[in-house]
C-alpha cells in the first residue's frame, strides 16, 4: 500500500474489485496502432457505462486495462459480465480480434486522496484477472459468496454456475497459485 496516498482518516471499508484486460492487445497493437487505439477508447467508453448502473466506478484506465470498484458483489459481477458482453459484440472489437478478461474478488480496501483504492483485494482482482482466459469473467469464491450470479439468472449462483442449462459454467480449485491467500474456487462464465 502506498503510505503517501493514503491519509490517517483512510479506513479500510468492504468492496467489490475487477480488473478487465484485453486479450491480444500486444499484438493487435504491433499491428494496427490506430485499430488498438480505438479498441482501448471502446474498453473505456463501455467500462464507464457499465460501472456507473450497479453503484460502481471506474477507479483507473491503465493502458489496455482497467480497474474498478462497487458497493456490492451483485453490483461488480453485473457489470463485469455487461462489460464482457457489450465488448465483445461490438463491431470495432470484433474487426479487431481480440477479447477481455476480468478478474473480481472482494475484501477490503482503503481509498487514497488521489481516489486510487489499496489493499489485498485490489491485488487478488489483478492476480485473478491474470489467470482468466479470453471470454472469461473469473471471480473469488469469496466474491462468490456474497452474490447472486450472473445478470438474468435467480437463485443460488453455485447450482447456476456449476449445474445450469448446458453446463455452460465451470469452476477451477486454485491449488499451485503462488502469492495469493487460500480462496477456495475461481468461477468463471465463459462466453458462449
Amino acid at each position: 500500500m502506498h503510505i503517501a496516498a493514503v491519509t490517517q482518516e483512510s479506513s479500510l471499508r468492504l468492496a467489490a474489485v475487477w480488473f478487465a484486460d484485453i486479450v491480444g492487445y500486444t499484438e493487435l497493437s504491433a499491428r494496427d496502432e490506430d485499430l488498438a487505439l480505438r479498441v482501448v477508447r471502446e474498453l473505456q467508453r463501455i467500462a464507464r457505462m457499465q460501472c456507473d448502473a450497479p453503484g460502481g466506478r471506474v477507479v483507473k484506465l491503465l493502458g489496455n486495462a482497467v480497474l474498478a470498484v462497487f458497493d456490492s458483489a451483485d453490483g461488480a459481477v453485473r457489470a463485469a459480465v455487461g462489460l464482457r458482453d457489450a465488448f465483445m459484440q461490438s463491431r470495432e472489437i470484433q474487426a479487431a480480434g481480440v477479447s477481455l478478461r476480468v478478474g473480481l474478488h472482494l475484501g477490503d480496501v482503503a481509498e487514497g486522496v488521489d481516489g486510487d483504492i489499496y489493499g489485498d483485494a485490489v491485488n487478488a482482482a489483478s492476480r485473478i484477472e491474470g489467470i482468466a482466459e479470453g471470454g472469461q469473467v473469473v471471480i473469488s469464491s469469496v466474491a462468490y459468496q456474497h452474490s447472486t450470479g450472473p445478470p438474468g439468472g435467480t437463485g443460488d449462483m453455485r447450482q447456476k454456475l456449476c449445474h445450469g442449462p448446458r453446463r455452460r459454467h465451470a469452476c477451477y480449485p486454485t491449488a499451485g497459485i503462488r502469492g495469493l491467500r487460500p480462496i477456495r474456487h475461481w468461477w468463471h462464465v465463459p462466453v458462449c
